[in-house]
C-alpha cells in the first residue's frame, strides 16, 4: 500500500502484437478494476433481469424507494435553503459595503412595503403611493461622510431641473461596519447630519432599518408598515431607532432650504 492506494508491479512480459497484446490489456485491465473493487464496466445483455435472485426484489423495492426519499428531502431542504438565505441576507444591513449594502437595503425597503421605481443598475428611487424617496447608500469602516449626501443632492437638482417638482431624499449609512452594532461610535459624521437636517433628507442607520426589518418579518400589520414608511417620510434628518419603531416621538427637524 502506497498513501491513499496501492502500487502493483508486473514483470516484464515479451507480449507480442495483435489479438494477444489485446487480451493481454483486457484482461490488465478487468484485474486492476477488480482489485479497486469495480466492475469491469461490461454490460450486461437485456435478459438478465428477468433471471430471478431471492431476496433482489425487495431490496430493489426498498432502493426506488429510499431514492425516492432522498429526492424529496433534497428537494425540500433546497427550498428551505433558500427561504433561509433570503431571511440571512437582512444581516447585510449591519456589515456589508457597496453594491451588497445598496442591495440589503433595496431589499429592506421593498419588505416595509415601498415599490421600486427605478430602472435596474441604476440609482434607487422607492415609491410609496404617489411619493417618490430617491436613496443613496454608504459604508465605512469608521464614520461615514458627506459623499452620499453630495450624490443624493445632485440626483434631486437633476429631478427638479427635469420634472420641475422637488423629491424627497433618505440616506442609509452603515459606520463602523465591522464592528458590533451595541458598541459602535456615531455612525456619521457631523457634518452629514447637519447637511440631512439642512436639505430636509432622511438619515438612518443600517442597524435601525435592520431592526424595522425584524419588526416587519415579526408580524407587522399593514397598518404599522405604512406608519414605518411615513416617518421616514416626515423625517428631516436623523430617524432614531426608537422614533422609527413608534417608541418615542420622531423629531422633525429644521425644515428644509432646498
Amino acid at each position: 500500500p502506497v498513501l491513499g492506494g496501492r502500487v502493483v508491479v508486473i514483470p516484464a512480459l515479451n507480449i507480442p502484437t495483435g489479438q494477444a497484446r489485446q487480451q493481454f490489456g483486457t484482461a490488465l485491465v478487468d484485474a486492476c478494476l477488480q482489485l479497486a473493487g469495480r466492475e469491469s464496466g461490461q454490460s450486461a445483455p437485456g435478459w438478465i433481469r428477468s433471471q430471478p435472485v431471492p431476496g433482489l426484489e425487495q431490496l430493489e423495492a426498498e432502493y426506488e424507494e429510499a431514492d425516492s426519499a432522498l429526492k424529496a428531502a433534497t428537494t425540500r431542504a433546497r427550498e428551505v435553503g433558500e427561504r433561509r438565505d433570503q431571511l440571512a441576507s437582512h444581516r447585510r444591513l449591519l456589515w456589508t459595503t457597496g453594491s451588497e449594502f445598496g442591495t440589503a437595503v433595496r431589499d429592506a425597503l421593498l419588505l416595509l412595503g415601498y415599490g421600486i421605481d427605478s430602472p435596474a443598475r441604476e440609482p434607487l428611487v422607492v415609491a410609496d403611493g404617489e411619493e417618490r424617496l430617491f436613496v443613496e447608500t454608504e459604508a465605512a469602516a469608521a464614520a461615514v461622510v458627506e459623499w452620499p449626501y453630495i450624490r443624493l443632492q445632485r440626483r434631486l437638482e437633476e429631478e427638479m431641473l427635469r420634472l420641475r417638482k422637488t423629491a424627497r431624499g433618505l440616506i442609509v449609512v452603515n459606520g463602523h461596519r465591522m464592528t458590533q452594532p451595541d458598541k459602535r461610535k456615531a455612525q456619521y459624521t457631523d457634518a452629514l447630519r447637519l447637511a440631512a437636517e439642512n436639505y430636509g433628507y432622511a438619515l438612518l442607520t443600517g442597524e435601525t432599518l435592520f431592526l424595522m426589518v425584524q419588526r416587519a418579518l415579526a408580524g407587522a400589520e399593514p397598518d404599522e408598515l405604512e406608519t414605518m414608511r411615513r416617518r421616514i417620510a416626515r423625517a428631516r434628518g436623523v430617524l432614531e431607532t426608537p422614533a422609527a419603531l413608534g417608541e418615542a416621538t420622531e423629531s422633525s427637524g429644521s425644515e428644509p432650504i432646498f
